[in-house]
């Protein structure tokens, strides 16, 4: 999960890759999937909906 310069080579390099809709456009091109943004919790959402589904 990011928004930033700072976790582009992390986002490359993970299979699930997720950037918070707050993230600056350009991080469109390094991130599979969008997820709410930090002022809604978005990680904590995603990490919640991770373990409800196991």
């Amino acid at each position: 999960m990011g928004d930033n310069y700072n976790e582009i080579p992390m986002l490359e390099r993970v299979g699930h890759s997720f950037i918070v809709d707050n993230a600056e456009d350009h991080m469109n091109a390094h991130a599979k999937w969008r997820i709410p943004s930090n002022n809604d919790g978005g990680v904590l959402t995603l990490i919640d909906a991770i373990l409800a589904a196991r």
